[in-house]
């Protein structure tokens, strides 16, 4: 193999990891408390996996069924229903990477909670990077419980209002304070 086929996959495959990193990160950013209710979901699983399995499968199996039919409508249906059904799955794993995350606690967490899913993040990515378990077992089944966990919280009955964040402190400005002993203009 030449040197740039191989230069050439460990880019695309580093993308890829960043890819999925970035779309964890989005999904907390977007939805922190529903990241935070996904983590603790994941505790129970085998539930999620069989959740998502009642929704990835058929839903999985329809938009190929679909894309590979010759009307260019079709086509862009099946494509669409496969892009939602990736998109779920990795949005609900995020509650994932921040289980992973919550093992590898680190001081900094407390003024910036977004690195453990950064961190389970990363683990994650390496983990799926494993020859053939990987690449098929574990971002399979990551992208199956994440649609669990999508599927799961959906039904659960649960519903706790999500906290809007508090806007930013105002930054001190950089201008004196006026005093009283300066003459007004």
């Amino acid at each position: 193999m030449y040197l740039s086929a191989v230069v050439g996959w460990t880019l695309a495959i580093m993308a890829l990891m960043a890819v999925f990193i970035c779309s964890w990160l989005g999904s907390f950013a977007l939805w922190p408390e529903f990241v935070k209710r996904a983590a603790d979901r994941y505790s129970r699983p085998v539930k999620l996996t069989g959740a998502g399995l009642v929704v990835a499968v058929p839903g999985s199996l329809a938009g190929i069924a679909l894309a590979s039919q010759n009307q260019p409508v079709f086509k862009l249906v099946g494509i669409t229903v496969l892009t939602a059904v990736f998109l779920i799955g990795v949005a609900g794993s995020a509650g994932l990477c921040l289980r992973i995350g919550r093992g590898l606690v680190s001081p900094a967490d407390e003024d910036r909670p977004w690195l453990a899913i950064v961190r389970g993040g990363v683990v994650l990515a390496f983990i799926c990077l494993f020859p053939l378990i990987g690449w098929i077992g574990i971002l399979s089944w990551t992208l199956i419980s994440g649609c669990g966990v999508i599927i799961s919280s959906r039904f659960s009955g649960s519903t706790k209002p999500v906290a809007t964040p508090a806007p930013p402190p105002e930054l001190p400005s950089k201008e004196p304070a006026p005093s009283g002993d300066q003459p007004e203009a």
